[in-house]
Formats: C-alpha cells, sequence, structure tokens
C-alpha cells in the first residue's frame, strides 16, 4: 500500500514539473505564409507582333524559409524556357509569339516545398505583324576532324569543319578549328563572313570549276581582322599547321611536334608546292574601266556564277576588312589564261581596308586588282610563279609601304601594270616599296595605256635583262600610248626609284620606253627618267637607300619569319 502511495506521489509530481515547463514554451509556429505572385507588366496586356519575340514579367515572394519551382506554359506562344527555381524576386519568362494574330497568354505557378501553389497569368496580344522567315541556309557546314601523323600509333589530331556552298547569313569562323573550303565557298550579298584572330582556313585539292576558292560577293562583306599576335592564315588542306596549342604532323622529321601559335609551322614549300588551291576574291561596286561595260565577271569563275559579277558606281564602296592575313600556296587555273591569285579584288572601294597582307607561292599573280579605288597598306608578295602586282581595268587607288620578293624560278615582272579597256580612266600608285629581284625577268611592264606612278622604290639584285618597260602594245599594230602616257601626258610618272646590284647598271639600261625613229620616244624616255628633278638614281654596291619600305612594322608576317634573306632587306624609315 505504501509502495503505492509513493508511485502515485511521483506522478502527481512529474506530471506538474512537465505542466509548469508547458506554461513557459513560447506559442506554435503557425504554418509558413506564401504570397501569390504577380504579373508586372507595361500594361494589362502585353502587345507583340506576330512572330515577334516577347517578355512576361512576374513578381514573386515566398516566405525566407522556404524553396520554390516555377513552371510556366503558354497559350498561342512558344516559350523559351519553361521551369526553374526562385527564391523570391522576379521571374522573366521569354516567348516567341505565334505566326498569326490573335489572343495568347503565358502561366506561371510556383510550388514551395511545403507544396503551396500560387499562380498568375500575363495576358498577351499577338497583332497582325510582318512575319520574317529567315531564308534556308545555302551552304553546309559539317564536322571533318581527322587524325594525321606517321603512322596509326602516332598521330594528332585535327578539329576540323567542312564549308561548301553559299553563305547567305552572318556566319563565323572561330580560331578553336581549322575551317576547310571544299569547292568554290561564297559569302552572298547582304551577308557578312566574321572570321577570327588565329583562325587557320584551308582550301581542299581541286583543279579548273572545283578550285577551291573564298569569294566574297558585291555587296557582302567580309570581317576578316588578324593581329600581329593572332594572324589569320589561308593555306592548302595539305598544309599541316594545326590550330594554336595543338600538336601538328610534321612531314619533313615524320614527327607529331608541339605547336606554338599555329602560324609559322607551315609543312609545305614556298618554292615547290604552289597551286594547291585557288585563293581569296573580294569583289565590290566601285567603278571599273571593263570592254563589257560597267560589270564584268572576274577571271577564275565561270561566267555563269552570278555572284562573280563585279563593278559599279560607289568608289566609296565598302566591302570589309582584311587585315593581318596570310595568303598560302595559291593559284590554280579555271583554264588557260584564267587563273586565280593568292588575292583578286575586282572593283574593291575606297571604304575597304586591306593591311598588313601577305601573298605567299602562288602559280599566277601575288595579287591582281581589277578596276576599282581600294587602297592597300603594308603588303607583301613572295614567290609567285608570273606577275608579283598586277592591275587591270584603271584602278586608282595606292599600295603604299609594300615588298616583292620574286625568288621562284618562273617569276615574271615585279609589276604588271595594265591600262583601262573603256573610257574611263584613272591613275593608281606605288609609293614607298622594296623589290628584290632575285629570279625575275623584269622590274615592271606597263600595257595597254597605262597610267600608274612609282614613287620612291628601291629595285635590287636583278639579274639579265629586267627593266621597267613601256610597252608598245601589238607589233603587227604599234601603239605607243604607255610611252605617250609618260613622255607628253604624264599621267604615269617615276620619282625617287633607286637601283642597286641590277644587271642593267645605268637608268638608260633601265628606262625601255617603245618607239621608232619618227617620234624618237627612247631618247626621250630616258632624258627624262634622268631627270635630276625626278630623283631616280643608280646605287653603289654597299650604298644604303632612301627609297623604299619600312619593315620595322611587317615582323609579324610568315615571311619575315621564314625568308631566309629577310634581314638583308634594307629597311628604310618614312
Amino acid at each position: 500500500m505504501k509502495k503505492l502511495l509513493s508511485l502515485l506521489s511521483m506522478a502527481a509530481v512529474m506530471i506538474f514539473a512537465i505542466s509548469c515547463g508547458d506554461d513557459d514554451d513560447p506559442a506554435p509556429t503557425p504554418d509558413p505564409t506564401f504570397d501569390a505572385p504577380t504579373v508586372s507588366t507595361s500594361s494589362s496586356i502585353i502587345e507583340v507582333d506576330a512572330g515577334a519575340a516577347g517578355s512576361a514579367s512576374f513578381t514573386v515572394s515566398i516566405d525566407a524559409d522556404l524553396t520554390a519551382d516555377w513552371s510556366a506554359v503558354g497559350n498561342n506562344v512558344t516559350l523559351g524556357s519553361s521551369s526553374g527555381t526562385v527564391d523570391g524576386g522576379s521571374v522573366s519568362v521569354d516567348f516567341t509569339a505565334a505566326d498569326e494574330a490573335g489572343a495568347a497568354s503565358v502561366t506561371l505557378t510556383v510550388t514551395d516545398s511545403e507544396n503551396q501553389t500560387a499562380s498568375a497569368t500575363a495576358v498577351i496580344s499577338i497583332d497582325g505583324g510582318e512575319v520574317v522567315i529567315p531564308d534556308p541556309d545555302t551552304f553546309t557546314v559539317i564536322d571533318a576532324a581527322e587524325e594525321r601523323g606517321p603512322d596509326e600509333d602516332m598521330v594528332t589530331s585535327y578539329p576540323q569543319n567542312e564549308v561548301t556552298g553559299i553563305i547567305n547569313r552572318d556566319y563565323t569562323f572561330t580560331k578553336d578549328v581549322v575551317w576547310v573550303l571544299n569547292g568554290r565557298v561564297i559569302v552572298d550579298a547582304g551577308a557578312t563572313l566574321t572570321i577570327e584572330p588565329g583562325t587557320i582556313i584551308k582550301g581542299a585539292p581541286g583543279q579548273g570549276a572545283l578550285s577551291s576558292v573564298l569569294l566574297v560577293a558585291a555587296g557582302a562583306t567580309i570581317m576578316a581582322e588578324g593581329t600581329a599576335a593572332e594572324p589569320i592564315v589561308f593555306t592548302a588542306l595539305e598544309d599541316n599547321i594545326n590550330v594554336a596549342g595543338l600538336p601538328y604532323f610534321d612531314t619533313a622529321t615524320d614527327a607529331i611536334v608541339d605547336n606554338g601559335d599555329g602560324f609559322t609551322n607551315s609543312t609545305l614549300d614556298v618554292d615547290l608546292d604552289i597551286g594547291k588551291w585557288g585563293g581569296v576574291i573580294v569583289l565590290g561596286n566601285a567603278p571599273i574601266s571593263s570592254g563589257d561595260g560597267a560589270t564584268t565577271t572576274i577571271e577564275g569563275i565561270p561566267s555563269s556564277v552570278p555572284q562573280a559579277t563585279y563593278g559599279g558606281s560607289d568608289a566609296a564602296d565598302n566591302s570589309g576588312v582584311i587585315r593581318y592575313v596570310s595568303i598560302r600556296f595559291t593559284g590554280t587555273q579555271l583554264g588557260p589564261g584564267n587563273e586565280l591569285q593568292g588575292l583578286t579584288l575586282g572593283g574593291v572601294g575606297s571604304g575597304t581596308v586591306v593591311d598588313h597582307v601577305e601573298s605567299i607561292a602562288s602559280a599566277d599573280d601575288g595579287t591582281e586588282i581589277f578596276g576599282g579605288t581600294v587602297n592597300i597598306t603594308n603588303f607583301i608578295v613572295w614567290g609567285q610563279e608570273d606577275d608579283g602586282y598586277d592591275t587591270d581595268q584603271a584602278w586608282s587607288g595606292t599600295v603604299d609601304n609594300f615588298v616583292y620578293l620574286g625568288t621562284n624560278e618562273t617569276a615574271d615582272h615585279a609589276f604588271e601594270l595594265d591600262g583601262p579597256e573603256g573610257d574611263p580612266t584613272g591613275v593608281g600608285n606605288f609609293i614607298n616599296g622594296s623589290v628584290w629581284g632575285a629570279n625575275s625577268s623584269g622590274m615592271a611592264d606597263f600595257r595597254d595605256d597605262s597610267e600608274h606612278t612609282l614613287t620612291n622604290v628601291f629595285f635590287f639584285n636583278f639579274e639579265g635583262s629586267a627593266d621597267i618597260e613601256l610597252d608598245q602594245g601589238d607589233s603587227d599594230a604599234p601603239d605607243y600610248s604607255n610611252s605617250i602616257n609618260y613622255i607628253d601626258t604624264e599621267t604615269t610618272n617615276f620619282t625617287g626609284l633607286q637601283f642597286r646590284g641590277n644587271s642593267n647598271a645605268t637608268l638608260a639600261d633601265i628606262m625601255d620606253a617603245k618607239g621608232d625613229e619618227t617620234n624618237n620616244y627612247a631618247a626621250l624616255g630616258d632624258a627624262k627618267f634622268a631627270e635630276a628633278a625626278n630623283g631616280n638614281s643608280v646605287l653603289g654596291d654597299t650604298e644604303a637607300p632612301s627609297s623604299g619600305a619600312d619593315l620595322t612594322d611587317l615582323g609579324w608576317s610568315f615571311t619575315a619569319q621564314t625568308f631566309a634573306g629577310w634581314s638583308s632587306i634594307p629597311s628604310v624609315t618614312n
């Protein structure tokens, strides 16, 4: 009995203690509160054009201790994203309206971690705005990655994209992959091709109409803006250079070699590997002087290709920017006398920038300019088979600070300067150049009523009978217009020309003005060429020239870094 009473007493004490504890505890915490989201728009109805993009904005409030997921559904719209998480604040739901006018909506639902939900709807009005449906792509880009090496156990990967067709919208070649041109790749009018600094573009093998070439049509734009540290390289597919930082396969040593900047590691030979692919062609709407009229078709491309047409009336036409670009191993033929060059410019206007460019190992000319008004600065031609700088159709721009290295055993003239093919005329100018003859057959050939000036140019180390020739035209019907333009009309002029180490060692030997006994152009040409006011001179074997190119800003080039004789060219600071 005593034991039972004791137990009851203890129970009472415990109940009392618990009761006292409950009286001291705070009141129980109520369930979390949740504020429903609200729609915040500039008006009660979001108005968009048919097919246009828009955004529905919601303000969400939620208890700070909770988390929440959101989801959205659209009526008559396509959502950019339909789910996510939120801890309060705002949610923006992007959408694209349907292509037809009418009513639409976006509904947002928020569900917190206590499974409480709230929804709000943004009302959308789609009006009858014009729907622009982009044209389908007329070009293809496919993954063409490959591995190269001496055998299957020793290879390096080449990330590559193969491009074919007509680029009909804005597009970018990035530097993280090699871009392979398979056949004729055209940038169509209205489209812009952007090429990142450090990008490598390679032309696949092919001859004639199948030649790989990049053609920028009149009305299109190329933005190839390399830098001195990251030039853009156009080369042949057979060239094993790789993306900067990736190893490359060196065929000379049969080894996989660590790569540096991806720029100076060409595995082709400048003297031997010419004509491996087509080249780069840029066309514009600037005036030309063509026998075909105000416009014509560029050589090297079939006349059936509409994007091959160039010329017009816009002297300030802008085809874009080509800066710090190296073009190598070009010059395939469409047919006899119809060739591609390293860089071909047709009807290109003065709004276009061509600066710090080199053309190396072309099977035809280093560069050929057909009419237009484009100006060129800091240009190098090395190792071409035909002429270095070729102009036609009354080009009337200026090439300033240039180098020519005629090392190929079949090199023709440093300059082939043709005149107009129709009535319009224009004077083309070359100033501040260093011209190394090497294997070249001639210094300059003026043809077809040529109107050009050469100013402050240093010609050196020409062999044989190399001269400046004012051509007489057809021998059956001699036309001495080139001599007339020099001697009488003075639309052709030579000032500040200097010569050293040439087989023709006097000014009289170097000047070759064509004429007969009647007009005496030969003697008149010699006399004018030697006039003190023109400042032309022959230097001694060790005499430093005061004319020529300034090489200090050309060290970025593949030529400067790989041509053994580069350091032998005197640099003139202008």
